[in-house]
């Protein structure tokens, strides 16, 4: 896990940020989406934006430990270096507050069939109405096609998008 962070550190946002891009989001899904939530974690203010489908966000005893209580309500204990997920979800707690202004808007959209949608409604409990999308269908090509199209589709995103 560190070593993609710190790639995608080097490679792509400090030489996109040299080249003047003023907006920079990052995309991603399943897998994708929890490489994304680790790379803002550790880099939240390099990043303006995150929009997430279907990720994957950690192990089913860590999440179900979360939706018992709520994110809200989930009391984070200290953190073992090597415990990724517990780390992720203790920083991603932070979209519980009123002050979100150290993360990046982010964006989750997923199926609700997908085999995820129960830690992905977790997390879209915490966010804006307006920052969760959802549609028919399990964790496949097509639904996220559709999540894509509608995501695009909005008039309240940035320029850059």
């Amino acid at each position: 896990a560190e070593l993609v962070v710190e790639r995608l550190h080097q490679d792509i946002i400090l030489p996109a940020r040299k080249k003047g891009y003023a907006q920079i989001w990052l995309i991603g899904i399943s897998l994708g989406g929890y490489g994304s939530m680790l790379y803002a974690r550790r880099h939240a203010s390099d990043i303006d934006g995150l929009f997430l489908m279907a990720p994957f966000l950690g192990n089913r005893t860590l999440l179900a430990e979360i939706a018992k209580v709520g994110l809200s309500d989930w009391q984070v204990d200290e953190v073992a270096s090597s415990d990724y997920d517990r780390q992720l979800w203790s920083w991603i707690k932070g979209y519980s507050s009123k002050d979100q202004s150290a993360r990046p808007v982010l964006y989750i959209a997923y199926g609700t069939e997908d085999r995820f949608a129960g830690s992905n409604r977790t997390l879209a409990k915490v966010l804006p109405q307006n920052q969760v999308m959802t549609t028919d269908g399990g964790h496949d090509w097509l639904p996220w096609l559709r999540l894509w199209i509608e995501f695009l589709d909005r008039k309240t995103l940035p320029q850059c998008i």
